[in-house]
């Protein structure tokens, strides 16, 4: 690939969708039944601090240290671009 792997998850993609179209919040401990990822915690964060990963949202902006999760949309794209890859051949 070339470019940024995810340029949507660095540049606020949500900020584009129309009003009358609400986000689904995909929470940490729903990642391996809805998309297979069992990343830990740790490792989720090295990935979205290297743009690897969709950034997570936080559901109480206030506490930094709260409640999180991730927009479904994009973890959806991230596991298709991970299947692209796969499928072109290129390495993760």
């Amino acid at each position: 690939m070339t470019g940024d792997l995810y340029p949507s998850f660095s540049h606020g993609a949500t900020r584009h969708q129309p009003k009358d179209k609400k986000l689904k919040i995909i929470r940490p401990h729903k990642l391996e039944p809805e998309y297979g990822i069992e990343y830990s915690n740790t490792h989720r964060q090295r990935l979205e601090d290297r743009g690897l990963f969709p950034k997570r949202v936080r559901l109480n902006p206030s506490d930094p240290r709260g409640h999180y999760g991730y927009v479904d949309e994009e973890m959806a794209a991230y596991v298709a671009a991970r299947a692209a890859e796969r499928d072109s051949g290129e390495a993760a």
